[in-house]
């Protein structure tokens, strides 16, 4: 009789995975509809489909990668579930010579094997799992009850004529259980942590192109509107030569000479063949680091300087201080307060209003409004209360509050370490080009005066 996954049938796409599909789809669908004039438009346009299909082909390889998976643990079960396990009918009570006949689960996600006796037709599971780590569970809970003393002061073990010995056994039974179980676990850990870190992923990107959809729906039919979407990375600048700076401009050519004094030496003279293979590649291999440095450098600063205006550009879930109609709508501006932290100000889309964030907009200026807050709310009034306590200020939102002083605390230290970092990796980079620089341009000097040829003795 052929075996059959029952509860346990291979692994299918989550809900959340459908839903990423399906939002996927929804944005494919509008962005190949867009018919843009402009050709950075159209660019933009590309990537954004780009984009869908990788995250599509992402989804796919996960599903892949898990019944891949699943496939092995299969395998590794395989053997326990063609060889001929001894067990009783509960029914008949036919003790039975039988191969698994399939497997289902208990309402704790515990698997077991089920069997078929031929005798009377019944279908039964078996009361031992068949997870190393389930089976160790199950063998301490049974040790425990054998324990236990019953009403008639006897214990579960002589209750069911269980021997020391039997118990002992058990015992003995249970250290390769739960080395095996130990073994499995290690197995299991980098699956384990590639499906969480999968998970994570699908859910910031369904958060993401939610986003992305809310915006699509608040755009409607206006053309200017939709681009917008897809005009959010419009603020970042192209790299081109003109980013690098005059050292690394000049240090270039000279990387550039002399990548192409290597290759025409190659095959002229088999002496000095291998030595000039490995200049040339050095050389070429320095030029392509600094370039790509370069660029991480540009990419770096120019998020630095585009991070105001990308938040300008974002969707907003904001409620209006005037009708408390709930807003998704873009920032129209910032404006200051009477401290001088900035708010970004909305325009309501029910009444017409214009409205202040409750919060200031950028981090050094929230994380001051969070702990003036804070100790604000610690004052004592004339009634002898704090003011927390003198406006029902609730203990989950001071904690809240604290939270986010503590998170914007951690994020601002984080971008001073990153620019500190950049800069630091920047003052080096100087120094290390201008001493090239010179070593190369007398280097240089050597092999165009043919008093020293690069490559030879």
């Amino acid at each position: 009789m052929k075996y059959e996954l029952k509860s346990n049938d291979h692994p299918k796409l989550t809900d959340d995975e459908k839903e990423f599909l399906g939002i996927i789809g929804e944005l494919k669908n509008f962005y190949q509809h867009l018919n843009p004039a402009e050709e950075k438009h159209k660019e933009m346009v590309r990537e954004k489909v780009k984009e869908m299909d990788y995250c599509e082909e992402g989804i796919r390889s996960f599903d892949g990668k898990r019944k891949e998976f699943q496939r092995l643990m299969d395998d590794t079960e395989k053997p326990r579930r063609e060889e001929v396990h001894h067990i009783d009918c509960p029914r008949c009570k036919k003790y039975n010579y039988l191969k698994p006949y399939g497997e289902m689960k208990d309402e704790k996600g515990v698997r077991y094997f089920t069997y078929y006796c031929k005798k009377c037709k019944l279908e039964f599971s078996d009361f031992y799992p068949i997870e190393s780590e389930d089976q160790l569970v199950w063998i301490d809970n049974f040790i425990e009850q054998s324990l236990l003393v019953r009403d008639d002061d006897t214990t579960y073990a002589e209750k069911f004529s269980m021997t020391t010995e039997s118990i002992k056994i058990m015992k003995e039974d249970r250290k390769d259980v739960a080395r095996h179980a130990r073994e499995m676990k290690e197995w299991k850990a980098p699956h384990l942590k590639y499906v969480a870190d999968c998970e994570a992923w699908v859910k910031a990107h369904i958060r993401k192109f939610r986003e992305q959809l809310d915006e699509i729906e608040l755009a409607g039919d206006d053309e200017y509107e939709r681009l917008l979407i897809i005009d959010k990375t419009s603020v970042r600048r192209a790299f081109d030569d003109s980013y690098y700076t005059d050292d690394e401009r000049e240090i270039i050519e000279l990387y550039k000479y002399f990548e192409d004094h290597y290759k025409e030496r190659i095959g002229k003279d088999e002496t000095f063949d291998e030595m000039c293979k490995t200049l040339y590649e050095g050389t070429l291999g320095m030029r392509t680091s600094l370039e790509n440095f370069a660029k991480d450098r540009f990419n770096f600063w120019e998020d630095v300087a585009n991070d105001d205006k990308a938040r300008l550009k974002k969707l907003y879930h904001v409620e209006c201080t005037h009708c408390f109609h709930p807003n998704a709508t873009r920032p129209m501006g910032e404006k200051l307060n009477e401290k001088g932290w900035r708010y970004y100000h909305f325009k309501c889309t029910k009444c017409g209003e214009e409205f202040m964030d409750a919060i200031p907009n950028k981090d050094e200026d929230a994380l001051a409004y969070f702990e003036d807050f804070i100790q604000q709310a610690n004052i004592v009034m004339e009634d002898g209360r704090t003011y927390k306590e003198h406006h029902g200020i609730a203990d989950a939102v001071m904690l809240d509050f604290k939270e986010k002083a503590i998170a914007k605390k951690a994020r601002l230290k984080t971008v001073k370490e990153a620019l500190e970092g950049m800069q630091e990796i920047e003052d080096k980079q100087k120094e290390d080009i201008v001493e090239g620089i010179g070593f190369m341009t007398l280097q240089k000097i050597s092999v165009e005066s043919g008093n020293q040829p690069i490559g030879e003795s």
